[in-house]
């Protein structure tokens, strides 16, 4: 990866320059939509930045790419705003999404809720049922000091396969930090350390008759998602103007969530095709392979369940004569949604519209890929499928732009 994306217009470099700066403003207003002051000042903010953005013509084919990806940040923004800020908006809650993700993406959360896996569900609970009298607590001493064993060579065989698979680059190294068997367990990949930080209930402890294993399938699924996917993500954006980084909690583009999930969740894919190819090498029965594959399954498929509650519930208070259970019933969807609407705990709205992007950002990146082996044929698909990944995760990019930038990689950016 010996690619410089230089801006050369000084306009469009000092665009990109004021939208990021914003979007770091933005990250404060975003945890305070119930400040009008704030809110007034990130409007004004925008005003300016819209008024430049708009008197600039490039010529280039990735200088135009670049300015619809800061426009289309600029357009989320304003609608987020406006909505969540603005007693007077003209704005619904569907509105804010399709500036977020794209259109659609309402329909297509109701469409995954409609078609919800109970047979796989169930077969899941069936599945832990069975297995789960053979599982130690991984904050035993056994279980603890055995993970924190299979950690170097776990890091080491991401790494190779990683590159292997044109995930991240090559001589990349990180961080990567077991967390303990308390507080805040959850995976996650922090951009600004390019630190993994792997919760210990990834790796699963199992007592055989004869001995206890760790199962480290979970590990290896979590690992593929936030290292090879926003890990990589992070590397291969580094290469292009800051707005083009990958984001954190200190920066806001809010139109390029859902490419970052999306490239994540592709690579989570990659991840559990993995697992399934190395089933005995990862020490895996039959029954604990159907339970990872079904877990996965239909945890994803369960993604959409709380956010659109929330998203229900926004209406009912915005919309006059909204009624949810109305709707649910209505519309096909399942009895058990609709049977009573006060079954569920409701996430923060503004956390739903970010939760969205796994869904959103899952369906764009199988859309792109569908897109690339339509125009460039599937033997092209089969000899170039490390470039493609490394395509796929160049510059966090605005949903509306992202396909159009990713055709464009392929077609101008010579493979190494």
């Amino acid at each position: 990866m010996n690619h410089k994306f230089e801006i050369k217009d000084q306009e469009l470099m000092k665009l990109n320059d004021l939208f990021f700066q914003f979007t770091r403003m933005y990250a404060d207003y975003a945890n305070s939509i119930y400040n009008p002051f704030a809110f007034k000042l990130v409007i004004e903010e925008l005003k300016k930045i819209k008024e430049f953005a708009n008197n600039l013509k490039p010529e280039q084919e990735f200088d135009k790419l670049f300015l619809r990806h800061i426009m289309c940040g600029i357009s989320a923004q304003e609608i987020f705003a406006d909505y969540f800020s603005n007693p007077e908006t003209k704005y619904s809650i569907k509105d804010v999404i399709t500036a977020l993700h794209g259109p659609g993406t309402l329909e297509l959360v109701e469409e995954n809720i409609k078609r919800m896996p109970f047979r796989k569900q169930w077969e899941r609970i069936q599945l832990l049922n069975f297995l789960r009298p053979r599982f130690v607590r991984n904050d035993t001493p056994e279980a603890r000091g055995m993970i924190e064993k299979m950690i170097p060579k776990f890091k080491k065989n991401i790494l190779k396969l990683g590159v292997e698979n044109g995930f991240i680059p090559k001589k990349y190294d990180f961080e990567l930090v077991l967390l303990p068997p308390y507080g805040e367990e959850r995976s996650n990949f922090r951009a600004e350390l390019n630190r993994l930080e792997l919760s210990s209930k990834s790796f699963l402890c199992i007592r055989d008759p004869s001995k206890y294993r760790i199962q480290p399938a979970l590990a290896y699924l979590e690992a593929s998602h936030e290292l090879l996917g926003h890990g990589g993500h992070m590397q291969f954006s580094l290469q292009f103007p800051t707005t083009l980084h990958l984001g954190s909690f200190s920066v806001y583009h809010m139109a390029n969530k859902c490419v970052t999930e999306g490239v994540a969740m592709d690579r989570e894919k990659w991840g559990m095709d993995y697992i399934k190819d190395n089933k005995e090498k990862l020490e895996l029965s039959d029954a604990e392979l159907k339970s990872v594959i079904l877990n996965n399954e239909v945890r994803n498929a369960e993604l959409a369940i709380y956010p659109h509650y929330a998203i229900l519930k926004e209406r009912e208070r915005k919309e006059k004569g909204f009624d949810m259970q109305q709707y649910l019933k209505e519309n096909g969807f399942p009895y058990f949604f609709w049977k009573d609407t006060r079954w569920q705990p409701v996430i923060n709205i503004v956390q739903a519209m970010f939760e969205l992007a796994y869904i959103a950002g899952d369906e764009l990146v199988k859309k792109v890929r569908e897109r690339i082996e339509k125009e460039f044929g599937v033997e092209y698909v089969a000899l170039n499928q490390a470039f493609i990944n490394e395509a796929l995760a160049s510059g966090c990019w605005a949903w509306e732009v992202y396909p159009d930038f990713v055709i464009w990689y392929l077609k101008n950016i010579k493979k190494e």
